[in-house]
């Protein structure tokens, strides 16, 4: 039983239970630990847990308040089941190595009033975040709200179990996840308006780049977003001044680089999925596109960027989840390109609400409909 004090690194996760019992989970960097009368300065992060009721919520937390913590601390642990992804190993990828237990009494949050730089950008940013949640949940169910929520910017808090179902038996779950296919449908559109108002190859470039930094912004510039930010705006930048080839070695590049910076990522699930379907898009869309010659090239295009990236990523799908769905093809069809709608309407939606309220409820509610058509889709070809 120790004493950690540290610096909250990320937004807190929180999720109410049946009972009205909320669960809280803090990611802090930890800079002191305190056992009896014995003090140390370890490095690292660590997940602080605790519980408290609806009627006793915590305060308003902000990146870069100071935390303590009195508890026990444990290793994480995971359930080493086929189908289930070594979160342990994840989590240690992150720098997280420990996780704390709490009583509600035994946490203490002191806010920063001089945050730094970094950190006033990403409270920021976690304020643009929240944004897009609290304008849904004005016009769409809760429920609702959290599937769209996690198609924008990954996760599954909140998300109704038989959907979650759904999405895997079909095999499309990896769009709850922020990966290199939401960046390249992200860039794909953006690219697809530059070439409709025929705009100059500089200026395409840079409206794609732009795009996908204010995606990463708004996803709250985590990890996973930040990466695949990155390499998507690497590959697509290549792709717009006319220099696939070259795209394809600076993607190669790109990887190579983060995995100097980091080696453990070469066996993260993000990584991997971030770095195949960039990849897909980059060596496989182009052969399929020549193959659906005969369509629109409208439709080919979506077709190809689509297919690209699932065929690439299927294999580490397969390796992490132990199946494969036999609908699958058929789901990133049928399904998907309403999926790639619901994102792109649902960012949309929240600059909308930016600037004009009743446009951004009028857009989000319009999303909320496709959302319940992609529901009825999915589970027919789930069953």
């Amino acid at each position: 039983r120790v004493r950690v004090v540290g610096t909250i690194v990320d937004a807190p996760v929180i999720r109410t239970d049946a009972d009205h019992v909320q669960h809280i989970r803090y990611t802090a960097e930890v800079r002191r630990i305190m056992r009896g009368n014995d003090g140390y300065a370890p490095s690292g992060k660590i997940h602080i847990h605790t519980r408290r009721t609806e009627d006793n919520a915590p305060t308003h937390v902000e990146i870069g308040d100071e935390i303590t913590a009195e508890g026990t601390v444990r290793r994480p642990h995971g359930y080493q089941n086929p189908g289930r992804i070594d979160t342990v190993f994840l989590l240690r990828c992150d720098g997280i190595t420990a996780r704390i237990f709490a009583n509600d009494g035994g946490i203490e949050i002191t806010s920063n009033e001089n945050p730094s730089y970094a950190q006033s950008f990403r409270r920021w940013a976690e304020h643009v975040h929240t944004h897009y949640i609290e304008r849904m949940t004005q016009v769409m169910p809760r429920a609702d709200a959290a599937a769209i929520f996690a198609m924008l910017f990954g996760g599954y808090d909140g998300i109704r179990p038989e959907l979650l179902e759904a999405f895997t038996v079909t095999g499309i779950v990896h769009i709850l996840s922020v990966s290199g296919s939401h960046i390249s449908l992200l860039a794909a559109v953006i690219a697809w308006l530059a070439l409709f108002f025929r705009l100059p190859r500089i200026l395409s470039a840079a409206a794609v780049i732009m795009a996908i930094i204010v995606y990463v912004i708004l996803a709250g510039m985590v990890p996973p977003a930040v990466r695949s930010g990155i390499m998507g705006g690497v590959a697509f930048l290549g792709l717009i001044l006319g220099r696939e080839r070259d795209a394809q070695y600076l993607l190669i590049l790109t990887g190579l680089m983060m995995l100097l910076v980091s080696p453990l990522l070469l066996f993260h699930i993000s990584f991997q999925l971030s770095f195949l379907a960039t990849a897909g898009l980059l060596f496989l869309a182009p052969l399929l596109m020549e193959k659906m010659e005969r369509l629109p090239r409208l439709i080919a295009g979506s077709f190809s960027i689509t297919m690209g990236a699932q065929l690439a990523t299927l294999p580490i799908l397969a390796w992490h989840f132990n199946q494969i769905s036999l609908s699958s093809l058929l789901s990133n069809l049928v399904v998907v390109p309403i999926v790639d709608l619901i994102i792109i309407l649902g960012l949309g939606g929240g600059i909308a609400a930016f600037l004009v309220p009743v446009l951004g409820k009028i857009v989000f509610a319009l999303d909320s409909l496709l959302l319940g058509t992609t529901f009825e889709m999915t589970r027919m070809l789930a069953a």
